[in-house]
């Protein structure tokens, strides 16, 4: 993570998401090993560059998912986000691919 190149991209990264709106993850369960995502993540909402709060949606369910599962992902991105940050859907990504902005309001 010392590599200039890498520096760069982790940097640019953090200024997007401290700007955007709203980030949606597509099939992704923000495993515990993923720290620099983590700490990516919770940098950008902590220094927000305006006043609005982040807004994350999560489109990661599918049909064979074990409810179990999606309520320990549900819970990861709850504890390191916070309740009011997080929309946690029922939604495919095949959902999403067909009607991507029911998933930006």
């Amino acid at each position: 993570m010392t590599n200039p190149h890498l520096v760069q991209v982790r940097e640019n990264t953090e200024a997007a998401l401290r700007n955007c709106a709203r980030i949606v993850f597509c099939g992704y369960s923000l495993p515990d090993a993923d720290i620099h995502i983590k700490y990516l993540l919770k940098r950008a909402q902590v220094n927000r560059s305006h006043g609005f709060p982040l807004k994350v949606t999560i489109i990661n369910n599918h049909t064979n998912k074990i409810p179990a599962e999606r309520e320990a992902e549900e819970k990861r991105y709850i504890r390191l986000l916070g309740r009011s940050a997080i929309n946690y859907t029922d939604a495919s990504f095949e959902a999403f691919s067909k009607n991507p902005k029911n998933f930006m309001s």
